[in-house]
């Protein structure tokens, strides 16, 4: 999740969780969450930061992955480089993206792999952000290569989110012309709150995002998150525009956003891969699952 604006809000109390503990049973957990994010938090990928060595060493373990699972590459290549910023100063990210070939319109899963190298001498491992959610997005991904749900899903690792949202902005315009159902963003789904529940937003209007609520909750204790969630940092985050959903908010695509509020380790140095639920993740992946595969 980037770094999101300080918000004057002022009704603390609508922002709060259910105070009410929710406990739904986990299925068994796949290794390969931990797995995943053990290897994305190593100090050899030093808290990968886009342009960074680190980065392109996340970036090939991904495409590695990928491509151990059998998943077919998005239009004859996984890597989908591109460029921001000023012409003379551009910068450059690449998204890695794959799918699960079926008929249209298509659903699109997406996590940004990137976080935010070192700080003050220090690397950030981005467990949670978003180590997380790109291990549940690479199980998700395992599941549909096995068992092929009924449209074709695309799946999106995506570049240099932390500094302003620029993977999920190329990959809008990368993939124009597609006919996309809706878009599921996965960002920092390993460390719930106290009460247990995960949070989903949805574009405001679209009937969608209350169907999909049901759908997650008998897997995942799940609320409808709101416009300005409140971080156990006590800032308060405007959640439109906090994440890679936004530019296809902008693009008037439906989209959903699955996440956790920030906690206190969030953008430190201690979100590391120990700290985070595991069981928890297991049950994003089951109510993922039972999403994609909704008529």
């Amino acid at each position: 999740m980037r770094v999101a604006v300080l918000l004057f809000a002022a009704a603390l109390s609508g922002c709060q969780s259910q105070s009410v503990p929710c406990e739904v049973p986990s299925p068994p957990v796949p290794d390969s969450l931990q797995r995943d994010v053990n290897a994305l938090t190593t100090p050899e990928m030093a808290g990968r930061k886009t342009g960074s060595e680190g980065a392109r060493l996340a970036a090939d373990y991904l495409v590695e992955r990928f491509s151990t699972l059998g998943m077919t590459p998005w239009h004859g290549s996984i890597r989908h480089p591109f460029q921001y910023g000023p012409g003379w100063l551009a910068k450059s990210g690449e998204n890695l993206v794959v799918w699960v070939p079926g008929p249209p319109p298509y659903r699109l899963v997406m996590a940004h792999y990137d976080h935010l190298g070192r700080k003050q001498g220090q690397f950030h491992p981005g467990a949670d952000d978003n180590a997380s959610g790109v291990a549940v997005l690479l199980a998700l991904a395992e599941q549909a290569q096995q068992h092929p749900p009924a449209q074709g899903v695309i799946f999106a690792a995506l570049d240099a989110e932390e500094n302003g949202l620029y993977g999920s902005k190329a990959l809008v315009q990368q993939l124009t012309g597609v006919e996309l159902e809706w878009v599921l963003n996965l960002d920092m789904v390993g460390r719930p709150p106290k009460d247990g529940r995960a949070q989903l937003w949805w574009r405001h209007g679209w009937q969608g995002g209350e169907q999909a609520l049901n759908t997650l909750q008998p897997h995942l204790c799940t609320e409808a998150g709101r416009r300005r969630m409140k971080g156990q940092d006590g800032i308060h985050y405007d959640s439109l525009h906090a994440s890679d959903h936004y530019p296809f908010h902008q693009a008037s695509v439906n989209w959903l956003y699955l996440g956790v509020p920030p906690h206190r380790d969030y953008h430190s140095p201690n979100d590391r891969a120990e700290r985070l639920d595991y069981p928890f993740m297991s049950r994003v992946l089951a109510a993922s699952w039972a999403l994609l595969n909704r008529p």
